[in-house]
């Protein structure tokens, strides 16, 4: 078989085709061959170094050490702050909350013996071994308690005053700076400001005491000392028109709105039976000549 070196040397011995075409395809045919020689083979290593770099471009990263301890942290962690929320709760210095919400009323037994009811968006707190060292408690709201008698003397602080028993029945009103004490039964002592203006109450009296202030002198309740809220009725003595719809929005859960802002410094007296909020409210526009729309849970009065 005849290859381009032999028609090379043919060529060198005969010379160039006389035929124009046959001479240019000649001249085509040796610079492809020319071309062909001058253009080197790829190297098998270079090969070899690019497949084993798209290797390593492909590799998934190993994942940082840190990534290997996170989950577990995170798990412990976890546990840490559940154990903690625990032993802040069961700690024995800690206080135990007690509360009612607005639109219920709640009733609670106490370690010593004593009953504690709560009114509508009310709270207290049990000092810590009560019953044991101590019968001491916070209140921010309003509760009736019936004390059970013992040799550690009863006490409820409020904002505003400390009122301090062995065995009665009496409530306490502690809201916005304001803190109003009336007794059913038995004997207790209201003190504020100073230790020295503390002032006694029996059975059938009230006092009230301001923030930064002392007690105000015993005076004689109206209707009795048992609370009116206890029997599902709202005494109102000369009370702000604010002050009345305040107490009618915790019992019920509902909101009251004025028009007229001036309507709320309105006093109004008399006695509400509690049967709904919109009772209620009937009854103070009746009484005030006034007119009320309802949008679902709000009242309006006009």
């Amino acid at each position: 078989m005849s290859t381009f070196n032999d028609w090379q040397a043919n060529r060198a011995e005969n010379g160039r085709p006389k035929d124009p075409e046959q001479s240019r395809m000649h001249d085509e045919l040796e610079r492809v061959w020319q071309a062909a020689a001058s253009t080197r083979p790829p190297d098998p290593r270079t090969a070899a170094a690019w497949t084993a770099v798209r290797a390593r471009l492909e590799e998934t990263p190993p994942a940082p050490a840190w990534q290997g301890w996170l989950r577990p942290a995170l798990a412990l962690a976890a546990v840490l702050v559940a154990a903690l929320a625990l032993w802040i709760w069961l700690r024995p210095d800690a206080p135990r909350a007690l509360t009612a919400e607005r639109g219920e009323r709640q009733v609670f037994a106490l370690a010593d013996g004593s009953t504690v009811e709560l009114n509508a968006d009310s709270r207290i707190e049990i000092a810590p071994a009560f019953g044991e060292t101590s019968r001491d408690l916070r209140l921010a709201g309003e509760a009736y308690f019936d004390v059970r008698p013992g040799a550690l003397p009863f006490r409820v602080r409020t904002e505003a005053a400390t009122i301090e028993v062995k065995g009665t029945r009496f409530n306490v009103y502690a809201r916005d700076g304001r803190t109003k004490t009336t007794v059913e039964e038995g004997v207790v002592l209201v003190t504020g400001l100073s230790p020295d203006k503390a002032v006694e109450l029996r059975a059938g009296e009230y006092a009230e005491c301001l923030v930064g202030g002392d007690p105000s002198q015993p005076a004689a309740l109206a209707r009795g000392g048992r609370p009116d809220w206890l029997d599902g009725k709202l005494v109102m003595d000369g009370e702000s028109l604010a002050n009345v719809c305040a107490e009618i929005e915790r019992r019920f859960n509902v909101a009251i709105v004025f028009e007229d802002r001036d309507l709320a410094l309105e006093t109004v007296s008399g006695m509400l039976a509690q049967k709904s909020a919109e009772d209620m409210v009937s009854a103070i526009c009746i009484l005030l000549n006034q007119s009320y729309r309802r949008q679902g849970e709000t009242f309006i009065i006009q």
